[in-house]
């Protein structure tokens, strides 16, 4: 009967932490991994003017935010 209980502890523990885990997962991922920035390139002047066209008819009264 021992044992029985001590197995309904441990299932009991082992659910209650799958939950908590569930719940929580965004925080413990954010938490958990680190970005870090290792190199940037710089902007690209463009010079096709067929595409210059293209991007500014596309983004008409639009805010880009780069």
């Amino acid at each position: 009967m021992n044992n029985m209980n001590r197995f309904n502890k441990i299932i009991k523990y082992l659910g209650i932490i799958i939950i908590l885990n569930i719940l929580f997962r965004g925080f413990l991922y954010k938490t958990s991994v680190n970005y870090l920035k290792i190199k940037t390139r710089p902007n690209i002047k463009q010079t096709d003017k067929k595409l210059i066209e293209e991007i500014n008819e596309q983004t008409e009264n639009k805010t880009l935010s780069i």
